[in-house]
């Protein structure tokens, strides 16, 4: 969950990618590069503002879970058959991949059509 909530963090104020707040950054780093980690973080933001970069945070991780939550139900059967075939094999291959699974819509219709002249 530490990874989800640093990576929702970082989309948020980092990559100014939020419905609520203005594109830009919030909070500068010191970072130590060659330690390959943060030392110290400075809030350059208000508490109100925080409260709303918390509260975008859950939106998105709530949001990545139903999305994974929908995506494991709806596939279940095809996930059932990838698990089968790589707890008999251990490994799979694209070939054998879209023999369990079909291959995407929009590459098959990609294959059916013809180009214009």
């Amino acid at each position: 969950m530490k990874k989800a909530t640093d990576l929702a963090r970082n989309i948020i104020t980092r990559y100014g990618m939020s419905e609520h707040l203005v594109p830009r950054i919030y909070g500068e780093k010191e970072e130590l590069v060659f330690l390959g980690r943060d030392i110290r973080e400075q809030r350059n933001y208000s508490e109100k503002v925080a409260e709303v970069i918390d509260k975008e945070i859950d939106y998105l991780i709530s949001e990545a879970i139903k999305t994974a939550t929908n995506i494991i139900s709806n596939d279940k059967v095809r996930l059932e058959k990838i698990v089968k075939h790589l707890l008999e094999h251990e490994t799979l291959e694209q070939d054998e991949f879209v023999k369990l699974v079909g291959e995407k819509k929009e590459q098959s219709k990609e294959k059916n059509t013809e180009p214009t002249k």
